[in-house]
């Protein structure tokens, strides 16, 4: 998993395959971090948008990762 800065108030999350996604975006819509607006899944990677801070949010995404196998 990577995080990666998407413009001033949102993050990409890097994952392995699609399946990865959806378990990480369905964990993350479950119980969404402080202050998300929106969760946006694609291929291989989720949009978090925030209106908090970056640096927080990155480690609540973290905290969220999928292990390895899932």
């Amino acid at each position: 998993m990577r995080i990666l800065p998407s413009g001033d108030h949102a993050l990409l999350v890097e994952l392995d395959d699609l399946d990865q996604v959806l378990g990480y975006y369905a964990a993350l819509t479950a119980s969404p971090p402080a202050d998300v607006i929106d969760i946006v899944p694609a291929a291989r990677r989720v949009m978090v948008s925030t209106t908090g801070n970056l640096d927080a949010l990155a480690r609540s995404l973290r905290a969220a990762e999928p292990s390895a196998g899932s």
